[in-house]
């Protein structure tokens, strides 16, 4: 799996408390600004595809959590973004 975006925003991931931090902010637009969420895991084996058009805030936040958590355990990135989407998913309202 490429974690080239994961790997671009590591260091925030680690560092950052919520969703809205700057460091995570892939683009601006006019009034539309593009926030990295640790939503990059996709798993080959799965035999369902669940599909929406993007992370509430509920999710983001806590993806990044668990995200920060895998990193602090000294796992990979790959491990990181695989924790993450699943423990976010469904997450909050």
């Amino acid at each position: 799996m490429d974690a080239g975006l994961f790997e671009r925003f590591r260091d925030a991931v680690v560092s950052v408390r919520d969703i809205h931090d700057p460091r995570l902010t892939i683009d601006i637009d006019g009034s539309v600004r593009i926030q990295y969420s640790v939503f990059d895991h996709i798993n080959a084996s799965a035999r369902l595809i669940v599909m929406g058009i993007t992370p509430g805030e509920s999710q983001a936040n806590e993806a990044l959590r668990t995200a920060r958590a895998a990193l602090s355990m000294k796992l990979s990135a790959s491990e990181a973004m695989k924790r993450a989407k699943p423990a976010a998913s469904f997450a909050g309202a």
